[in-house]
């Protein structure tokens, strides 16, 4: 019995970065009654359709990514574009490797739809200053404890589903919320911590279906 509990969160998202269970809805996905608070170190909310059967797909297309929030809404939209190559480049490059990437659905093709509903750049500087400035430090740390996040460092909101591309049955969905970590050197990027969480996201997901096929789910 374990062991398919088991299976079953790590069918969905399992992420190595910081986490955070203050995740809202951003109306991407169709319906969010059913996504349910992960036991374990998984994503915040998951879900997996019975008898989903993972291993009857061989291909997977991966939709361009839908940006979503007030402070997507905020930003350039170069930027904009900019962060859903990001996370779509992430994510074709981790999951090539083991689903073949389609370009039109059929048998045995899911579809991977994503979305980031909220997201927010590292300050570099300041962060770095809450790291070495104990004011600075303590302001950080005041909001950790009251929101789960760190001030400046960086955060990000991926909604994410599989469907079946010939009959949109959805298969497993997720909603899961991540944000950086403190660094003593300084970043000259204002999106590096969240490309490696974009990264972690890939990764992540990618072992878990893997591990989900092979063990015959």
């Amino acid at each position: 019995m374990k062991s398919r509990i088991y299976l079953l969160a790590a069918a969905t998202f399992v992420f190595v970065s910081c986490k955070s269970s203050d995740v809202g809805e951003s109306g991407f996905l169709k319906d969010y009654s059913q996504l349910r608070e992960d036991s374990g170190l998984y994503a915040d909310l998951v879900y997996i359709a019975p008898n989903a059967n993972f291993r009857g797909y061989t291909g997977l297309i991966i939709d361009p990514v839908s940006l979503r929030g007030e402070r997507a809404a905020e930003l350039d939209p170069a930027e904009r574009q900019m962060l859903g190559n990001v996370l779509r480049s992430s994510f074709v490059r981790s999951m090539s490797g083991a689903y073949p990437i389609a370009s039109e659905p059929g048998p045995g093709v899911m579809r991977l739809r994503l979305a980031i509903s909220d997201v927010e750049a590292t300050n570099p500087l300041l962060n770095t200053s809450t790291t070495v400035v104990p004011a600075a430090r303590l302001l950080s740390e005041g909001q950790r404890l009251a929101t789960g996040t760190q001030t400046f460092a960086g955060s990000a909101t991926l909604e994410a589903e599989f469907v079946d591309t010939e009959t949109g049955r959805q298969l497993a969905a997720g909603v899961d919320r991540r944000f950086g970590k403190k660094q003593i050197a300084n970043s000259a990027s204002r999106w590096g911590q969240v490309r490696k969480i974009f990264d972690n996201w890939a990764e992540e997901m990618t072992r878990s279906l893997v591990g989900v096929r092979d063990a015959g789910y």
